[in-house]
């Protein structure tokens, strides 16, 4: 049977999952490098983990009622650069991350999509982390909705799948 885990977190994650170990009630999942191919991790969102790490960048900092500067953008992407780094380097489990889009225009004013993390250079960065980067898009209207994920890149976003 295959577990599904959803999380919404920070620094917290970072200590109970990959150090400590991770406990809801009365069940134990243990630490993210126990964990095999019958588990898949699921972080939703990218970009709320993001503004996170630049709200608890702040927060050591000690000047939380201010708008963050680039030491703060800077300390939270390397915040979420260790958590990115410790879920790939220690689990052997299937990992999602979900992330909001957004769009780049590069110095051609070529306009391209990248997920969303603290900043727009940080979320052109983000893709090289993962052997797949897909893309979710919701096509048509309501009540005929559908969703499609696509795995091949379309020259708005770089996409990629694992061989």
């Amino acid at each position: 049977m295959i577990k599904i885990i959803f999380l919404s977190f920070f620094v917290k994650f970072l200590q109970d999952v990959v150090y400590d170990g991770w406990k809801i009630k009365d069940e134990d999942f243990g630490k993210i490098s126990s964990w095999g191919p019958d588990i898949i991790l699921v972080v939703d969102t990218l970009t709320q983990m993001g503004r996170m790490a630049i709200r608890e960048a702040m927060r050591m900092k000690k000047h939380v009622d201010t708008v963050p500067d680039r030491t703060d953008m800077y300390l939270a992407q390397n915040l979420v650069e260790s958590v990115l780094a410790a879920i790939i380097t220690s689990c052997s489990c299937n990992v999602i991350f979900n992330a909001h889009i957004v769009p780049l225009e590069d110095d051609k004013a070529i306009v391209k999509v990248y997920p969303h993390c603290v900043s727009n250079k940080f979320s052109q960065r983000i893709g090289g982390y993962f052997n797949n980067v897909w893309l979710q898009e919701t096509v048509g209207r309501a009540p005929e909705v559908k969703r499609q994920i696509k795995t091949a890149g379309d020259g708005k976003m770089d996409l990629k799948t694992a061989q």
